[in-house]
């Protein structure tokens, strides 16, 4: 069971590597297909960020089963 966080603009799942509150964010089975988060430097600080979109604008914390349609 993991946090998992989703990119709403490429709709990719990730494992979430800064949970923002462990105690409102379940801990949920990771689909097949969860990739990883991936650290890189967004206006000269160092963020986990979409392996794909290389930002974390798009990251929202998943909540439930339904959000990962």
């Amino acid at each position: 069971m993991e946090q998992l966080s989703k990119c709403i603009n490429c709709n990719t799942i990730m494992f979430d590597e800064d949970p923002t509150d462990l105690k409102t964010q379940p801990e949920l089975i990771a689909p097949k297909n969860t990739r990883f988060m991936v650290k890189a430097e967004v206006d000269g600080e160092f963020v986990w960020c979409c392996p794909f979109c290389l930002t974390d604008e798009y990251l929202i914390d998943v909540h439930s089963i339904n959000q990962l349609k």
